[in-house]
């Protein structure tokens, strides 16, 4: 149910090996240790909590900021990265059609036109309905 593009960012982050984004990621480790450290010292100091709070600040715009840098680096493939939004939108029309949970718009009948009437004494054979626990059948 989240939003296309926020799955899209996971899954190309799962499959990217781009070893820009691991400079990227040893860097943005260093820069945030140093932004943090500045603004405890400066809190530290407690002559001008005005400056900590800036300092948080350009913290906050400077991770914002290598946050773009690192969906420039993963949308850099363009093959890789239109074969995993046409992934992405084929999972999100099964799992959440029309965004919407699978209950709220399959219904049985959408089984059994598929799968013909023999598809309930299946179940019927495969389920356990005597027991609260999942059971998973495969069409």
């Amino acid at each position: 149910m989240r939003p296309p593009e926020e799955l899209l960012e996971a899954a190309l982050r799962a499959v990217s090996r781009d070893p820009a984004r691991g400079v990227l990621a040893q860097h943005r480790g260093e820069a945030e240790e140093a932004l943090a450290a500045l603004e405890r010292d400066l809190r530290k100091l407690k002559k001008d909590p005005a400056a900590a709070e800036q300092a948080r600040n350009v913290a906050e715009h400077a991770a914002a900021g290598l946050d773009r840098i690192e969906r420039t680096l993963l949308h850099g493939n363009e093959a890789q990265t239109e074969a995993a939004r046409k992934q992405v939108a084929r999972l999100c029309t099964a799992l959440a059609p029309g965004r919407k949970a699978q209950e709220r718009v399959y219904s049985i009948f959408s089984f059994l036109f598929e799968h013909g009437g023999g598809l309930i004494p299946r179940l019927l054979g495969e389920l356990d309905v005597t027991s609260f626990k999942m059971n998973e059948v495969e069409l």
